[in-house]
């Protein structure tokens, strides 16, 4: 995934940048006509000055054209950037009212009802997998028969889907097998068409999606595999952890925290069952790998958590060992989760509605006319507005990671 990436090798750090040359520190309170603007920085400096560039010119357009009659009355505004990286700090802006706008992941704006003190307005979109192009699936029963498919779990479905389309129903394509292509271009497996960022076999360019899963796939010999789908298919939890798991960071939603919560709902655990205490309980039955695919040849451990489709912006350059396996092993994906919601562009309260809603469309705008060079360059590879933040965003946000 092309945010993803970006994300594991930016260079972190906060500047500032004006557009045009004001002060920012008073934020709302200095001029009514001026909005500041707090945004991620780009791989490219200059993209974020000609964003809020591009929005404060469509904004000031827009108005004054017939199909936008109801912002008529709107004074013309003007837009300053400042470059910040982490999520916290964003919010803290946002609350402080020294800051009128922010794309906030959607955990911070559900964590403690954020969302009920800003105006969550735009949805970020990415360009979806081919094998996962509808965000509304979720858990059913966490069953699969390839035999008779009319009572498959979405989220197992899913999984085979993804096997199919990376190492093969029956492991025919290993991840050290796979090929880069010309010029980014797939072909037949397993040549995904590499293209410096990700293998673009995966994706679908003419289809976007507003949210993300994390899976679960198993590394070892097929005796072991076998066992942890059995253990899976009867609701066996002890069996199933015994033959080892490998999770993510305890904070990451990818790689933690969508897994614990389906585990908690597959394997009917209470709701003060947590994962981080059968860690504690079971030390020697799990490991940490924040990636997911870096141990995946431990024979000790079977079970991995990682995003889902991590495959897509891992490059096989000859010399990797992600998504290596033990002598004789294989991979299997065994499952997606179900989904958390990408970043979710809010307004402080003080912006007036009127104003934060041609904002929005002009963001909108901006990407339908071929103009979203600063959303690229974070995975933002569309937007939407949002019409109901409790249906869109925040009713699956506790579903997937129960907040």
């Amino acid at each position: 995934m092309n945010k993803k990436i970006i994300l594991k090798t930016m260079f972190l750090f906060s500047g500032l940048i004006t557009v045009p040359i004001l002060a920012i520190s008073c934020g709302t309170n200095s001029n009514q006509n001026h909005y500041v603007f707090a945004l991620s920085t780009p791989a490219n400096l200059g993209d974020a000055t000609k964003f809020v560039t591009d929005i404060q010119q469509t904004f000031n357009n827009l108005k004054n054209q017939s199909e936008y009659n109801d912002y008529k009355d709107l004074e013309d505004i003007t837009i300053s950037v400042t470059t910040v990286d982490d999520n916290k700090a964003k919010k803290d802006l946002i609350e402080n009212e020294t800051a009128d706008f922010a794309f906030l992941t959607s955990k911070i704006i559900t964590q403690d009802n954020f969302y009920q003190q800003v105006n969550s307005k735009i949805q970020t979109l990415t360009t979806a997998f081919t094998f996962d192009k509808n965000i509304n699936d979720e858990y059913v029963n966490g069953k699969f028969d390839d035999t008779n498919q009319t009572d498959n779990d979405p989220l197992r479905t899913i999984a085979n889907e993804m096997q199919k389309a990376s190492f093969g129903l029956n492991y025919e394509y290993p991840f050290s097998t796979w090929k880069d292509g010309e010029n980014g271009k797939p072909s037949t497996p397993p040549i995904y068409g590499w293209n410096g960022i990700r293998y673009n076999a995966f994706y679908d360019e003419n289809s976007l999606i507003s949210g993300y899963r994390g899976m679960i796939f198993l590394s070892g010999t097929e005796d072991k595999i076998n066992q942890a789908v059995n253990a899976w298919n009867s609701q066996d939890w002890e069996s199933f952890r015994n033959l080892g798991i490998v999770v993510g960071d305890e904070t990451s939603a990818g790689t933690y925290l969508l897994q614990e919560q389906l585990i908690k709902k597959h394997f009917n655990k209470n709701n003060n069952w947590t994962l981080a205490q059968d860690k504690k309980d079971n030390q020697e039955k799990y490991d940490l790998d924040s990636y997911g695919s870096s141990k995946t040849a431990n024979p000790n451990y079977t079970i991995y958590f990682a995003d889902e489709g991590s495959f897509a912006w891992t490059h096989n350059d000859g010399k990797s060992t992600d998504f290596s396996t033990e002598e004789n092993g294989k991979i299997k994906i065994l499952t997606s989760t179900n989904p958390a919601i990408y970043d979710v562009g809010v307004f402080s309260k003080n912006v007036d509605q009127k104003v934060a809603d041609l904002l929005s469309e002009s963001i909108v705008y901006l990407y339908e006319t071929n103009n979203n060079l600063y959303g690229e360059g974070w995975g933002y590879n569309g937007y939407q507005l949002i019409k109901d933040v409790e249906k869109e965003v925040i009713t699956p946000m506790k579903l997937g990671l129960g907040i």
